[in-house]
């Protein structure tokens, strides 16, 4: 059975957040581009909500409003690391 791109980046979104102890909220296509998608969470912590985008080539940015946004690594650091 092939698994599409939209399965595949969202079980990816899925572990990104399992692994933080973040909770998933929603996953879909970016309406604006296709070869995008979008994942919301949720921090525990903070209870703050984060939309990432996710672009075709895999990599998370954190969209912060106002056309700013910020890289995030996938695999965690070390550091990071509970």
């Amino acid at each position: 059975m092939q698994h599409s791109k939209y399965d595949i980046a969202k079980l990816q979104f899925e572990l990104f957040c399992d692994k933080r102890g973040y909770e998933v909220m929603s996953f879909m296509v970016n309406y604006r581009n296709k070869e995008q998608f979008l994942g919301e969470y949720m921090d525990p912590e903070s209870l703050e909500s984060v939309t990432i985008l996710i672009s075709k080539n895999n990599k998370y940015y954190q969209l912060l409003g106002n056309k700013k946004y910020k890289e995030i690594e996938y695999v965690l650091k070390e550091e990071e690391k509970k």
